[in-house]
């Protein structure tokens, strides 16, 4: 009988983790959001068409702000094997130069080592 193999849903994963973070995050009282690409219309296609050019390349997919610190929160979720692309990293950098809360978060206990788990 042959193997059957499954393939990983890596985007559903990631898209999973995105929301136990927000989930998490809510729970904190910590303003967060998930940071989607922009999208317009396009009178010549005469369709929706990606941002490029309007937004950074590389953000973060959630976005926030920690209270009483006033601290931009940048996070970046990845899948168990997934890497990290140059001009995310690049971005992560300069975020955290400026002071920014970065974190790359495989599994969400990622984000809940910084914020000291559940309280």
């Amino acid at each position: 009988m042959p193997t059957i193999r499954r393939r990983v849903r890596t985007k559903s994963n990631e898209t999973d983790l995105q929301n136990q973070i927000l989930h998490y995050l809510t729970l904190k009282q910590i303003l967060a959001w998930k940071n989607n690409r922009v999208l317009y219309y396009n009178p010549i296609l005469k369709r929706m068409s990606k941002g490029k050019g309007v937004t950074e390349p590389g953000q973060p997919d959630i976005l926030g702000v920690i209270p009483k610190e006033g601290r931009m929160l940048a996070i970046e979720t990845k899948g168990k094997y997934e890497a990290i692309r140059e001009k995310q990293e690049t971005l992560l950098a300069r975020l955290d130069k400026a002071g920014a809360v970065v974190i790359v978060a495989r599994k969400l206990e990622d984000v809940m080592q910084y914020f000291g788990g559940v309280k």
